[in-house]
């Protein structure tokens, strides 16, 4: 298969996933409320936004990574045929 092409599929499912998110979050916030006197909290865990950050952090520098390592072997690949119609 074609590394790019995988990685358009991937980057157009991860957008679809994101898309299904806001839609999810943007009709729970449609049924918020306000009530005076109550103390509001933050609706967020910090240790499992930690979590995420690491997640995705790692799946980046992966990806980073399989990136530099394609790029090196097109790299190779272009200065092998140099010599050889050189």
């Amino acid at each position: 298969t074609n590394f790019f092409f995988d990685l358009e599929s991937d980057v157009d499912r991860s957008l679809a996933a994101l898309k299904a998110e806001f839609d999810r979050l943007t009709a729970q916030d449609a049924m918020a409320s306000v009530n005076q006197g109550f103390l509001e909290s933050s609706n967020v865990s910090v240790v499992d936004e930690m979590v995420n950050i690491i997640s995705i952090q790692r799946s980046y520098e992966t990806n980073q990574k399989m990136i530099q390592a394609e790029d090196d072997t097109l790299q190779i690949a272009v200065q092998q045929l140099g010599r050889i119609g050189g």
